[in-house]
């Protein structure tokens, strides 16, 4: 039977990629303020804690959105105050973080590529595989984790210093990789050696078991990893359970996370009915129900990656500080739910799905501080250019309007604006700029006010996103409503900011 013959695979370098991601995701190491989502943390952070305290296994299993969501500050953190005694990735995860270390930026648009057959073939993206190549030849015995995170942190990678792989081989921190071979575009390259990766890969399972031995009183987490995560702890808590009741010993107390974006109910110990969709969502019945069973405890936390590593990063420091614990906010009071307010990565998606359908997709992207008649007639009239609105607002971290702002957090504002009719769906922003959003969202028609027409603006964030959509062929429009300033309103009404979020 033939086989593909991958040396006839052009590759081209990644500077003529178009990135989709760049270092400006990267969030700062700041606390975050009260929040349902820190309230559900809090358990987690002393369970993290005690485990740290008495020697336990402290394990952090990821997806590669983790690192696309920018929290590698907070993770670098965590894993140099004991935190994090080993981080288990899947194979993109590996290639996120050597591309960021490598040249500041990651991701590509899956659409603009296959079609043309150039996804995942870049030449610089397949040094990867040498790295791994070179250290399977010298040492059969070693992990990819460990391979990898030595080579970015003792090689030349100008942005090393965002590197999570790198960052663990410093700290002695065990970092293992979970391959599933074809499922990386590095096994794309001719130069992929699938029995170095599959030695590699399955040395760090076996890393990851070991961690396991230590799992009795300790904590494992899983970030966004729907397959690898929840299959890998399944066999590996299998053979250590398996060799600790050989000894008389057993592993059943210990703690599990899961944060992800499904709906799960109040109660995750109960194992979904195998008639239902969240039956396969593997992480529910697998991490939280059936190996907790005898003695553990499993927490399932609803969030964006940008808020729950933060969140569980606020609550640890606070613990160590000694600070009391803020009041609980009952879900509603401050970061309101609502099925119109979306990760932006699932927004992306969304637009991709009704593009796909014909549908014209209109966009919009703002601060929108303080809800007022302008901006209400600004999305009625942008609604009006096409057959669904999308909008994006600044994430709190990036609002440059002065002292005191935003006056209303970002859940806040999402909430304000997804309550309108004529918007469809609204997202929190992961950048400074609409740039990024307009590079992951695609859409047909992207509009601003009437103020912005002459595209004169002193940040040169406008100019900057009206080349954007001019290079990607997207409609720029502008609407010519009444017009009224937010930061205007509140210098003139305001005395002070809202307490808390709470408004007046």
């Amino acid at each position: 039977m033939s086989r593909f013959d991958r040396s006839q695979l052009r590759l081209l370098p990644l500077h003529e990629r178009r990135h989709d991601l760049t270092l400006e995701v990267i969030m700062e190491l700041s606390p975050v303020g009260p929040s349902p989502i820190r309230d559900r943390m809090r358990p987690i952070a002393a369970r993290l804690a005690q485990a740290r305290e008495n020697g336990a296994a402290r394990v952090l299993m990821m997806g590669g959105h983790v690192i696309r969501s920018g929290v590698q500050p907070y993770l670098v953190d965590l894993m140099r105050r004991g935190l994090i005694s080993c981080i288990a990735m899947n194979g993109a995860c590996a290639i996120h973080d050597f591309e960021f270390a490598l040249i500041g930026a990651t991701t590509e648009s899956v659409a603009r590529y296959i079609a043309s057959g150039q996804f995942g073939l870049w030449c610089e993206t397949g040094q990867l595989n040498d790295v791994v190549n070179a250290a399977y030849a010298a040492n059969p015995g070693e992990g990819m984790g460990l391979a990898l995170g030595r080579a970015i942190a003792e090689g030349d990678y100008p942005h090393k210093e965002h590197s999570l792989l790198a960052w663990a081989y410093r700290l002695g921190v065990a970092t293992t990789v979970h391959v599933a071979i074809g499922q990386d575009i590095v096994h794309e390259h001719p130069n992929f050696d699938a029995a170095a990766t599959g030695a590699m890969s399955y040395n760090d399972f076996l890393t990851f078991a070991a961690q396991l031995q230590g799992l009795e009183g300790g904590v494992l987490m899983n970030f966004g990893s729907a397959v690898m995560a929840p299959e890998v702890y399944l066999k590996a808590l299998s053979m250590v359970r398996n060799t600790a009741h050989a000894d008389g010993r057993s592993i059943t107390r210990f703690t599990t996370l899961v944060c992800d974006l499904h709906d799960l109910p109040e109660n995750p110990r109960v194992e979904p009915l195998k008639t239902t969709p969240a039956y396969y969502f593997r992480p529910w019945k697998t991490m939280l129900a059936r190996t907790v069973r005898e003695g553990g405890e499993g927490y399932y936390v609803r969030g964006r990656h940008a808020d729950t590593v933060p969140a569980l990063w606020t609550e640890l420091r606070a613990l160590e500080r000694g600070e009391p614990a803020p009041p609980v906010v009952e879900p509603g009071a401050v970061v309101l739910e609502n099925p119109k307010v979306l990760d932006v990565r699932v927004l992306a998606e969304r637009v991709a799905q009704m593009r796909a359908h014909g549908l014209k997709v209109v966009h919009c992207h703002g601060c929108f501080d303080l809800m007022h008649p302008g901006h209400i007639k600004y999305f009625q009239a942008a609604r009006r250019m096409g057959d669904a609105l999308v909008v994006t607002l600044s994430p709190d971290r990036f609002v440059d309007k002065g002292p005191g702002r935003p006056a209303y957090s970002e859940s806040l504002r999402a909430e304000s604006i997804a309550a309108l009719e004529c918007v469809d769906l609204v997202a929190v922003n992961q950048w400074p700029t609409a740039v990024e959003t307009l590079r992951l969202l695609r859409p047909d028609v992207y509009v601003k006010g009437q103020e912005f027409e002459k595209l004169e603006d002193r940040t040169g964030k406008l100019q900057q996103e009206y080349a954007v959509a001019r290079e990607l062929g997207i409609e720029m429009a502008f609407t010519h409503e009444i017009v009224f300033s937010s930061t205007r309103l509140l210098n003139a009404y305001f005395r002070a900011t809202p307490e808390n979020g709470h408004g007046e």
